[in-house]
């Protein structure tokens, strides 16, 4: 198993090299996940710069969950490093990495169903006193998602699955996050919604100078955000590189993760993030 003194092999470190040319961001060095014995994904490295959007792609299982709650302090890992701003975060707990701008956005869009969506944001700013920066906070949220405004006193529990996932991302914002994790933003929402939150989602990345990292099997919604693509399985990750143009080949990359080229959104030549 890696361990942290191990050297990377070559593949990892030019992966590293590529994406990372400060200590600003996420850098993930020689990690192994799992739960008690049983690891999930051994010995992967990467590293996210804040304005950058990065995709894990793979199947059910194959480890992306256990990942990101790993690198939020949901759970510690087996082995390997995390670092966010050049300061090791390795097993800190996830309240601290909240507090230091880490943010995880769990699978589900989950939110507080008999709560107004008004509500379900002040419960993201758990940790801020001042009420004048709790409704700032709310404002820059709704300049994000703006349907939010059209649902303020609606419980969340009576809004589509899109509006859900916006609230959830929302929820997330209000403590400005500088490095954001979304497992399977996309799931079982209807494509035109997909493409509302893929668009709020780049808009989000372009205006804050974030990091994201999503979590994702819907390969044309990820691949239409992402400047990085990895495919997760066997227990390791790998990078996944872009065409000659710069783009990602979906029924590439859906053949990679699915073993097929039907996999979800598998039709087109995109152009990454800019």
């Amino acid at each position: 198993m890696a361990t942290d003194e191990q050297a990377l092999d070559p593949a990892a470190d030019q992966a590293l090299d590529r994406s990372a040319t400060t200590s600003a961001g996420l850098r993930v060095t020689n990690l192994s996940v799992g739960y008690g014995r049983k690891v999930v994904v051994e010995g992967i490295s990467f590293a996210l710069q804040e304005g950058r959007i990065a995709a894990l792609l793979g199947l059910n299982s194959a480890g992306k969950t256990t990942t990101l709650k790993t690198l939020a302090g949901l759970l510690k890992p087996v082995s390997g490093s995390i670092h966010m701003d050049g300061v090791n975060i390795s097993g800190r707990a996830a309240a601290e990495n909240v507090r230091a701008g880490l943010a995880l956005v769990p699978e589900g869009a989950r939110s507080f169903a008999d709560l107004s969506v008004r509500e379900n944001l002040e419960m993201g700013g758990f940790i801020l006193t001042d009420r004048k920066i709790i409704v700032q906070r709310m404002e820059e949220v709704l300049s994000f998602f703006p349907r939010l405004g059209e649902r303020w006193r609606q419980n969340a529990g009576v809004l589509s699955g899109g509006e859900r996932q916006m609230l959830a991302i929302g929820r997330a914002l209000m403590l400005r996050p500088r490095i954001l994790l979304l497992d399977e933003p996309f799931l079982g929402l209807a494509p035109i919604m997909i493409q509302e939150v893929t668009r709020r989602l780049d808009d989000l990345v372009k205006l804050t100078d974030c990091g994201l990292l999503i979590a994702e099997q819907h390969v044309a919604a990820a691949l239409r955000l992402c400047n990085q693509a990895f495919r997760v399985t066997d227990r390791t990750l790998m990078e996944i590189p872009p065409t000659f143009q710069g783009g990602f080949d979906e029924r590439q990359v859906s053949a990679m993760v699915f073993g097929t080229a039907s996999g979800p959104g598998a039709h087109s030549t995109l152009n990454p993030a800019s």
